[in-house]
């Protein structure tokens, strides 16, 4: 008699349906678990490389420290003076090795470009950093920095690939100094691109 109340059908066919559907959540779970197990493998490997990135900054950010610590502005441009008087020695010895017929114009081509762009680059540092020196002597040209931010980016000037890890940046630096950083920066990989046949052959020209 109990079982024919149609409260008691309705109740029964509700059971039913939520057993129905609970077997297909736990079908679709079930189905779902090798790309779960995908996910949190993949999770735990981008947080082994997270860490492994994070040790690294941190032992770059010592070295920085480091250099900063060890060498004075002055210091810095000296060794940068002497590093492109070298540079340019060096490219006028394999032009004056071609003009003597001592290399051939493949390898001259080769041996003088790298030489040409090496001097051009370490030119172009020496002037930057003759700048921030100047302009820090005459009361910090740029804004808040003060002289450990300049030194900070002398380094960077001998360094520029340093820009690629964000967190070494110091957060006092003010945001002309940080623009002015990446103007400096994109300025070097332009003169790379710039050096081109043409201002080879002007260069072998002028040293002749």
């Amino acid at each position: 008699m109990v079982k024919d109340l149609q409260q008691v059908k309705n109740a029964e066919n509700e059971r039913e349906m939520l057993l129905a559907s609970n077997k297909s959540l736990a079908d679709f779970n079930l189905s779902r678990e090798p790309k779960l197990r995908q996910c949190r493998q993949r999770l735990q490997e981008l947080y082994s490389t997270a860490q492994e990135l994070k040790q690294e900054a941190e032992q770059n950010k010592k070295k920085l420290d480091a250099v900063g610590g060890q060498a004075s502005l002055e210091t810095t441009l000296a060794l940068l003076q002497t590093a492109a008087a070298q540079a340019e020695e060096e490219s006028e010895k394999i032009a004056n090795k071609f003009l003597d017929n001592e290399h051939s114009v493949e390898s001259f081509l080769e041996e003088f470009t790298v030489s040409r762009k090496l001097a051009h680059l370490r030119r172009v540092k020496v002037e930057k950093m003759t700048e921030l020196l100047t302009r820090g002597s005459r009361g910090l040209p740029y804004g808040a920095a003060t002289r450990g931010h300049l030194h900070f980016l002398a380094v960077l000037l001998l360094q520029p690939h340093l820009l690629l890890l964000p967190q070494l940046l110091p957060h006092t630096l003010p945001t002309s100094t940080l623009l002015h950083i990446h103007i400096h920066t994109r300025s070097f990989l332009c003169l790379f691109l710039t050096c081109n046949l043409r201002g080879i052959i002007g260069d072998v020209k002028n040293d002749g």
